[in-house]
């Protein structure tokens, strides 16, 4: 038997040896980094989370009849101009911890102008997180949130449909500072956002602004 044969032999003979200890190491790393991770108690924010905002909205809004000969007809345009009016939204979900909480939603938003009124219905993905929890004090009551979804939006006139935004996209990015503590289990405080909803037939830019009240289940 040549020595090349031999090598080879002594080297299959080894895998199983290399490949149980290789195991063993993965089994022992991943234990140590499970037992060693720990979130902590939650200090702020925990279980089930529910929220409501009610605030004014200005900005813009116009559009067309969903249909496809009167789309960018200047003939056909319904444009509040500087519109304004309400908004608000409920949303349900958890606080997974601390400095991230997600819901389930619904918001909605009133404007008028030009004597247009315009109205949208949104079902919505509601996303806070609280970058800077971990600096403690102020900075825990500090979010970044986002609304993710889509609805509806038609704007009438003396109860006329003027234009009609079909199926319609709906994102929202801002902030939320919630430092009013009533009891154990409510906060509060001013959000901001700006919310972008689109479609081929209507097009919707509004600056959000209000209070936001939220309930978490924990902590106690």
């Amino acid at each position: 038997m040549t020595t090349s044969r031999i090598a080879g032999l002594l080297v299959l003979c080894a895998l199983p040896f290399f490949a149980e200890s290789a195991l063993a190491d993965k089994a022992e790393w991943a234990d140590k980094w499970e037992g060693s991770y720990d979130p902590g108690r939650a200090l702020r924010r925990s279980d089930v989370a529910i929220g409501l905002s009610l605030g004014v909205a200005l900005g813009g809004v116009s559009g067309y009849p969903n249909d496809v000969q009167k789309l960018n007809d200047p003939a056909y345009e319904a444009n509040l101009g500087a519109a304004a009016g309400g908004a608000g939204a409920v949303w349900l979900g958890g606080a997974l911890r601390d400095w991230f909480v997600v819901g389930i939603g619904y918001a909605s938003s009133t404007t008028t102008g030009h004597g247009y009124t315009s109205v949208a219905r949104d079902f919505i993905l509601h996303i806070e997180g609280f970058p800077l929890f971990a600096k403690g004090g102020a900075w825990q009551n500090l979010a970044l949130i986002g609304d993710f979804g889509g609805g509806a939006q038609k704007i009438t006139k003396q109860d006329l449909t003027s234009a009609d935004g079909g199926a319609m996209a709906f994102v929202a990015f801002g902030v939320l500072y919630e430092p009013l503590r009533l009891g154990d289990h409510f906060s509060g405080g001013p959000v901001l956002e700006v919310t972008e909803q689109f479609s081929d037939s209507l097009n919707a830019t509004l600056v959000t602004g209000g209070f936001q009240i939220a309930f978490y289940g924990g902590p106690s």
